[in-house]
């Protein structure tokens, strides 16, 4: 199974490769014919009849399909550009898609990466401000992995090398603050990286997390995520994947422990009673026998080793598919794997 959690609609992959989706449905988004709706509020099956999918993945207002047979298939509106229709893209040799808020990156099977999408403040480290609107640019060669946050991009290379460069106010930019890709120093092999609004987290090769820029704003406290732009050890060990949403960060283990740092506006958190809530210091999270965690703007999504899929967060236009539009403060379940 395969979860994705967009700004406005949500995507899961069951075990039979069928899709399903729920959300804000602005002209025909969600890309179900003749759906009159403006949204949908509980996940409905995709009809794709025509192609196989193996990875999905999206972004704020957009949502992306990887087939068996490594073609692209978009929809959606991608910095203000785009169509509401379900359109085969025009990429070759595709390894993965990965999907940030206002980007799009493909990497292709010889590691060299490509983006479309917004690049207002030199995301894509090109030492321009030009967006990558509708067509699909190279932005480096020999990549593992990228993502970008609000104003700053973090990349490993197939070596395990970390890059980082963005905004000249933002922290989470590793100290690399301006508009093109540089190198970071940093002694241990990275295997992925993890973008908020303003904040970066790395995840080692041998299952270790650093943070650095501001996770949690508190003048009380100056743990972690101070807004620090050296990368700080966050004391965890055998994590398997990290993911952020603008304000928190989470980290799963490889025993299915959830941890989280952060602040929530919308329960993001998803531990408590309360919409907005202060997270400061890393903390086991309540919800056990996670396997896989996407985060989108505000809202979670978290897959179990049960194949159950729970969501909590945001929920404006219905993206939990809960059958309402509230807020979610605690992980419910929103998807039955086994059924």
């Amino acid at each position: 199974m395969q979860i994705a959690a967009g700004d406005q609609h949500s995507l899961i992959m069951n075990k039979d490769g069928n899709i399903f989706i729920t959300g804000r449905n602005l002209s025909g988004s969600l890309g179900i014919p003749d759906l009159d709706a403006d949204k949908l509020t509980q996940f409905t099956p995709f009809p794709i009849t025509e192609f196989q999918v193996k990875t999905v993945v999206a972004g704020a207002s957009y949502y992306a399909f990887l087939t068996t047979d490594n073609e692209v298939y978009l929809n959606g509106i991608i910095s203000s550009s785009g169509r509401n229709e379900l359109l085969k893209q025009d990429v070759e040799d595709v390894k993965t898609i990965l999907a940030a808020q206002n980007q799009f990156y493909v990497i292709k099977e010889d590691g060299s990466l490509y983006a479309r999408g917004n690049n207002s403040y030199g995301q894509f480290g090109q030492g321009h401000t030009e967006s990558w609107i509708h067509t699909y640019n190279l932005v480096a060669e020999n990549i593992r992995y990228i993502d970008t946050g609000d104003a700053c991009s973090t990349m490993v290379d197939i070596k395990g090398c970390l890059y980082g460069w963005g905004l000249s106010s933002c922290a989470a930019a590793l100290g690399n603050r301006g508009k093109t890709i540089k190198s970071v120093s940093f002694p241990h092999s990275v295997q992925s990286v993890a973008c908020g609004n303003y904040f970066t987290a790395v995840l080692t090769e041998s299952g270790q997390v650093y943070a650095a820029g501001i996770i949690a704003e508190d003048s009380s406290d100056s743990s972690v995520g101070d807004g620090n732009e050296e990368l700080e050890d966050l004391g965890l060990d055998n994590i398997v994947q990290i993911d952020a949403c603008e304000s928190c960060l989470f980290a799963v283990k490889d025993n299915g422990d959830l941890f989280v740092i952060g602040t929530a506006s919308f329960g993001e958190i998803g531990m408590g009673n309360h919409k907005y809530q202060r997270q400061i210091r890393l903390a086991k999270h309540d919800l056990e026998g996670v396997v896989a965690i996407s985060c989108s703007k505000c809202t979670i999504l978290a897959l179990t080793k049960d194949d159950q899929v729970y969501g909590w967060g945001l929920n404006a236009h219905g993206e939990l598919g809960l059958g309402d539009v509230e807020y979610q403060l605690t992980p419910t379940v929103v998807f039955d794997g086994n059924q």
